[in-house]
């Protein structure tokens, strides 16, 4: 019985972990396509992340975060929430931030709209337990996030907050929220999902050999 104990914890302990998502382009417009892969050597070591992705428009800025669900049921709108099972608030800007906040943001390339680079996190595991993230999903998003940081929309004007919660999807045009109200709505979805908008593409995190 202790020779089991003893193998299943060398193999779970020491055996390098790999996942990979896969765009195939049909959850998005703009047929987003490619891969993002996924290794960690061992269950204290970071997750390296491998971004190979294309069809982007060319030199803009997306919000990219892990979400609580690989149910795409519905698309990208039934992957839940970001990934965070400490209860944090959103934002790389804050110390203890979402989990599934990774990067944050990907810059695609001025020439092709590609997007290639490479990420390590040191929050998120592909080993068992409270931080892993096989069968989540990564999301894509139309926007860029503001890493929290709430506190900059306060000297916006109320024409520049309504403009950007109409395209953000949080008011109807015809909306007549007052300044303050507008205000905290987009402070606090700041601390909630960076103000990122829509969801553009999706994938599940699968385990790969």
């Amino acid at each position: 019985m202790k020779r089991i104990f003893y193998l299943n914890f060398f193999l779970v302990f020491t055996k390098i972990m790999n996942a990979i998502c896969y765009f195939d382009g049909k959850l998005s417009p703009r047929r987003i396509c490619g891969t993002i892969t996924f290794s960690q050597k061992s269950k204290t070591a970071p997750v390296v992340m491998n971004l190979d992705l294309k069809n982007f428009g060319k030199n803009q800025v997306h919000a990219i975060h892990i979400h609580e669900f690989g149910n795409l049921s519905k698309g990208c709108h039934s992957t839940g929430k970001h990934f965070n099972p400490d209860n944090f608030v959103h934002g790389l800007l804050h110390k203890n931030h979402h989990a599934g906040d990774i990067m944050s943001n990907i810059e695609t390339s001025p020439v092709d709209g590609s997007v290639r680079l490479r990420y390590k996190d040191q929050r998120i595991s592909l080993f068992p337990g409270k931080y892993c993230i096989l069968g989540r999903a990564i999301v894509i998003h139309e926007y860029p996030d503001d890493l929290g940081d709430s506190d900059k929309y306060t000297t916006w004007t109320y024409s520049a907050l309504k403009k950007f919660a109409i395209q953000r999807g949080y008011i109807e045009k015809e909306d007549t929220k007052t300044h303050a109200e507008l205000l905290s709505m987009i402070q606090e979805q700041s601390l909630q999902t960076g103000n990122a908008g829509g969801r553009m593409t999706c994938a599940v995190i699968g385990i790969d050999h």
